[in-house]
């Protein structure tokens, strides 16, 4: 057995001693081994060499002790062999016999990374062994990685002033050869997952309580109702009680209704795992659970059922349209697809009417009769064609659909109240006459409008903003209403949309929200104006909540986003969520009015919020803060709060004086700072009057001009687009009918016209004193109205009943399927116009609905990507006769694949040349086909882990085993969609890609929900094959 010394003298000249001599036959012995050290003659000769020098050059003495030990250490440990090292090892040599090394031509420093891997505690021994072979007095060490495996020094590690690192990276540790260690994969995959399964209303079912059955074989675990209802009601599951439900706001407002069925829901027992509550001979394969919604006349004007099932075998039938159930006035318009080329169709009516009942397919009547009480109809392929319902029409397309009762007429709506706002120019072009004409036309609608009981009126003046002093809220009183009118004033200029928005206050305190989703990554945020350069605003998927938020890059110069919205001059409230990622400029958020004054503001920087130069309340880069600014224009203090705790209280204002506030801006400034803000909401203090009293809500606009003030409700700079967008969204959201007076020669009646059109309303010109006459003749008008276009009001004891076993069946080309796991998304549109959606890489569409919440009106157009899908004037220009489809098939040709953006239109209308945009509720429902599945890399591990997962509607399951480290994908990750999991583990590597790969908007929620047996995982054990990472062996001396 040789001993190695290594030792220094104190000019750092390096001696090698072995066995107590100097070179000698240590030398030599290491020479036939590795050929790295001199003979005993070339060392004469170098002597020789190095006197010569010593004679030359003058030797000088250094104070710093300096040693190239540990890089001497790291090439022996990379030149020697481990054969070569036993033959002075008996450790290394009963290894080698025990077969625990199976290679000896390994070299040292790749048989410690091996240990490392697999046996720490061999690593540990043979890093001993190698240090035991080395004579110093140096301090001095052998890690792995930043693992230390063995060591021999006198003075501690953690008190070294002075160290020196010599490093080897070794590639590929557990595949370096035949006999190498083992090495791990795993595929993670889906068998199946819980499946949604959709059940749509028409565009208008009624009137009474309706129902419509569940087909399948199993219980559901969840059920979830989106509609737009007129009554409460109360929800039966085959007799049994779900609870009841409250109404839906208005008439194209849908509510969101969810019901768990669980132990503690009374519905447990309800459904029927097999033998179902009903038996339908047609259909013997299916059991049947009949759901119904009972209330008084109730009627839904578009919504669907949504059914979550924990299995892999849901139905899946597009051969048939099922009618809903009415037990009322059957009054339906609705719809059915047909995905492919039609070969044959019939109808299966189930019914009980003593009125003239009629069926409508596409344009034409397929049955009009009476029945002898409860009685079954069959219309079968022959008769159908007889009747002129056109296959080719038919095929791949939305088919109108309507039944309903033969000349059966309303009693009339005597009892109607309707509430009636007047918006009423008084920009500075209004001074003198003009308003001495204006004021006595809003005297007579004050007096027509309250002439009948119940009803009332609200007054909302504009010019550069709508004045509080000059407007009223909704009510009955005469006298105050004609008091306020008499005090209208001519000034400034025109905010057409201010006056509306201030109309629509009375129903909703929101002025603005914007929480960016849906929006396109890397482009401009919608409606917000980018100003500056060195920097960027665009729209990033980082989302604070939700999946889109807009982020601010300020590049060491002012860049700022700004939003203009209905400048106010009451209470404010202003909220949003802001991360201050990097950087350390300053972010600025500043409350302006509507010449562009800073009334508030406040900055970030230096870890903390300030007012000025006043700091308030400190916050961390990285986190999340939700921060809120209340203010009242006029006043010269505000307060804020930072996470729900009032920080700054009566701060003062930038800007004292100011009478209203009108902008919101986030900027930079001063050197380079990136922040990220996400849902932003702007809202008075209440509503500003009870709306909730009648249902018939109108709003009458007059304008002597042009606007020339923004207020933000368009995407567009433009004042007239912003009085059009806020007419929009007065009809679509609040169900409020916007009339439009132009006033005199200067008036922009294209404009007014376009208000009156998006808003469903009526269109008038006054010149001079007849605008007396305008109003008069409009409010009559309005009180006159009773009928809602597709809605019957009745009276009296009417009864017929429509069964929900009642379908239509069509037989077509079926074009294949698809394979993989289905898995069904919701996207809502981003405006009441367009909605967006994209396929992940590698799915196919299954299919892909639009619904529509049409309210009163029918859904009349329908396009993608340019392409027009629906056009409800094809079947004719009387829409009263043709149905109205909720949801509307896109043909999977139009779809774009692979992450391609889809755009998709829709208007609404009650003829061809009346149409205008739908509501901000429309959504697209589409179901892709995905598998799902996923590798780990080649591994030194395979442990596995129990995971916590969340799911995209905000539910967890934990899955594997418990005994086992903690692993997690969930939303509180940070960053979101990065899993918390050891990457090196094969398992846990593998079960993480697959995770991620079904986050489709990587926001740290798994969109598709299973459960336990449905995460499958197959392993294998590979031998000789790298491991495709790297690992480091470093030699350590410290002094």
């Amino acid at each position: 057995m040789f001993q190695l010394e290594l030792t220094m003298n104190k000019r750092g000249i390096f001696h090698m001693h072995c066995n107590g001599g100097i070179y000698g036959r240590c030398g030599i012995a290491i020479l036939q081994k590795r050929g790295i050290f001199f003979s005993a003659d070339a060392l004469i000769a170098l002597a020789i060499i190095m006197i010569v020098i010593l004679v030359a050059f003058p030797i000088f003495e250094y104070s710093v002790t300096k040693t190239n030990v540990h890089q001497d250490s790291i090439v022996i440990l990379s030149s020697l062999k481990v054969g070569e090292f036993a033959s002075n090892s008996l450790t290394v040599n009963t290894w080698i016999a025990d077969g625990i090394i199976n290679d000896t031509e390994k070299l040292l420093i790749e048989q410690l990374g091996i240990f490392s891997a697999e046996n720490p505690a061999y690593a540990q021994a043979l890093a001993q062994e190698i240090l035991n072979m080395i004579n110093t007095t140096e301090n001095m060490g052998i890690w792995y990685n930043n693992t230390l495996l063995a060591s021999k020094n006198t003075t501690p590690y953690e008190l070294a002033e002075k160290v020196d690192v010599a490093r080897q990276t070794i590639s590929g540790i557990g595949g370096l050869g035949e006999g190498s260690a083992t090495g791990f994969s795993a595929r993670a995959y889906l068998s199946g997952s819980s499946q949604n399964i959709y059940t749509y209303f028409g565009g208008y079912v009624g009137e009474g309580n309706i129902s419509f059955f569940l087909r399948d074989t199993h219980r559901p675990s969840s059920i979830e109702m989106e509609l737009v209802i007129n009554n409460d009601f109360e929800l039966f599951v085959n007799n049994v009680s779900g609870g009841t439900f409250s109404k839906s706001p208005s008439e194209s407002e849908p509510v969101r209704y969810n019901l768990t069925i669980d132990s503690a829901s009374p519905l447990i027992f309800a459904f029927f795992e097999t033998n179902g509550y009903y038996f339908i001979p047609s259909e013997p394969e299916y059991d049947y659970d009949l759901i119904e919604l009972r209330g008084k006349n109730l009627h839904i004007s578009g919504g669907f059922i949504k059914v979550t099932y924990r299995k892999r075998d849901v139905a899946y039938d597009q051969t048939r349209y099922y009618f809903p159930g009415i037990n009322g006035v059957i009054n339906l318009y609705d719809g059915f697809y047909i995905p492919g080329n039609v070969t044959n169709m019939s109808v299966f009516l189930h019914m009980d009417s003593n009125y003239s009942t009629f069926l409508i397919i596409g344009n034409q009547t397929v049955y009009k009769n009476i029945t002898d009480g409860e009685e079954t109809i069959i219309i079968n392929n022959t008769q159908l064609l007889s009747y002129g319902v056109n296959y080719s029409q038919s095929s791949k397309k939305t088919v109108p659909l309507r039944l309903g009762l033969e000349n059966f007429s309303s009693s009339g709506g005597n009892n109607a109240k309707v509430d009636v706002f007047s918006v009423t120019d008084i920009s500075f072009s209004m001074r003198d006459q003009p308003l001495l004409d204006a004021k006595s036309a809003n005297h007579e609608l004050i007096d027509v409008i309250l002439n009948v009981s119940g009803n009332r009126v609200g007054l909302a003046t504009y010019s550069t903003w709508a004045y509080t002093n000059y407007s009223y809220n909704l009510t009955n009183n005469s006298a105050a209403l004609h008091n306020r009118v008499n005090v209208f004033s001519a000034i400034d200029r025109t905010c057409i949309c201010c006056g509306i928005m201030k109309a629509i206050s009375c129903y909703d305190a929101n002025i603005f929200m914007d929480n960016f989703n849906g929006q396109i990554v890397n482009t401009d945020p919608y409606g917000w104006f980018i100003q500056g350069k060195g920097g960027d605003v665009n729209i990033t998927d980082k989302s604070l909540e939700g999946d889109r938020a807009m982020v601010i890059d300020g590049n060491a110069t002012v860049i700022n986003s700004t939003h203009i919205f209905a400048a106010q001059d009451t209470p404010l409230h202003f909220q949003f969520l802001v991360n201050h990622t990097s950087g350390t400029g300053w972010a600025k958020i500043e409350i302006k009015d509507s010449y562009n004054n800073t009334y508030a503001g406040i900055s970030m920087h230096d870890n903390y919020f300030w007012n000025g130069i006043t700091s308030f309340a400190p916050y961390s880069p990285g986190k999340v803060y939700k921060v809120r600014i209340d203010l009242t224009p006029g006043k010269d203090r505000y307060n804020v709060s930072i996470n729900d705790t009032w920080y700054g209280r009566n701060l003062p204002v930038q800007t004292a004086g100011l009478k209203n506030a009108g902008q919101i801006r986030f900027s930079t400034s001063t050197a380079n700072i990136r922040y990220i803000i996400d849902d932003v909401k702007i809202w008075v203090n209440k509503t500003s009057c009870d709306g909730s009293g009648n249902s018939g809500r109108h709003m009458i606009v007059m304008s002597d001009g042009s606007p020339n003030e923004l207020c933000g409700v368009s995407t567009k700079r433009d004042s007239g687009w912003d009085a059009i967008n806020a007419s929009c969204k007065a009809k679509n959201i609040y169900n409020i009918t916007v009339h439009a007076i132009a006033f005199g020669n200067g008036a922009n009646q294209s404009l007014m016209k376009n208000i009156s059109a998006c808003g469903g309303g009526n269109y008038s010109y006054a010149d001079g004193s007849n605008i007396v006459n305008v109003y008069q003749q409009l409010a009559s008008n309005i009180i006159k109205v009773t009928y809602s276009e597709q809605t019957l009001n009745v009276t009296g004891n009417v009864s017929s009943i429509l069964y929900p076993d009642s379908y239509v069946e069509f037989n077509y080309v079926k074009e294949t399927d698809p394979s993989g796991l289905r898995l069904t998304l919701e996207r809502g549109f981003y405006n009441n116009y367009s909605g967006n959606f994209s396929l992940p890489a590698d799915s196919s569409i299954v299919e892909t609905k639009v619904i529509s919440y049409s309210g009163p009106k029918w859904t009349d157009k329908v396009r993608i990507n340019g392409n027009k899908t629906y056009d409800l004037a094809a079947y004719g220009g009387d829409y009263t006769k043709l149905g109205d489809p909720y949801a509307l098939n896109i043909p999977n040709s139009l779809v774009k694949i692979n992450n391609l953006n889809n755009t998709v239109n829709l208007t609404v209308g009650i003829s061809p040349t009346n149409s205008t945009y739908g509501s901000i509720f429309n959504k697209i429902i589409y179901t892709i086909s995905k598998s799902f599945l996923a590798y780990s890399n080649v591994t030194s591990t395979l442990e596995g882990c129990e995971w916590t997962i969340e799911f995209e509607d905000g539910t967890n399951i934990t899955v594997g085993d418990s005994t086992l480290d903690a692993c997690s994908y969930k939303s509180t990750n940070s960053p979101p969609g990065y899993g918390v999991y050891d990457g090196d583990d094969a398992a846990q590597a593998a079960v993480y890609n697959l995770l991620r790969a079904m986050d489709l908007n990587l926001n740290g929620r798994v969109d598709i929900k299973f459960e336990e047996q449905d995460l499958q995982i197959t392993l294998d054990q590979l031998s000789g094959i790298p491991f495709i990472k790297s690992e480091e062996i470093q030699i350590r001396v410290w002094r």
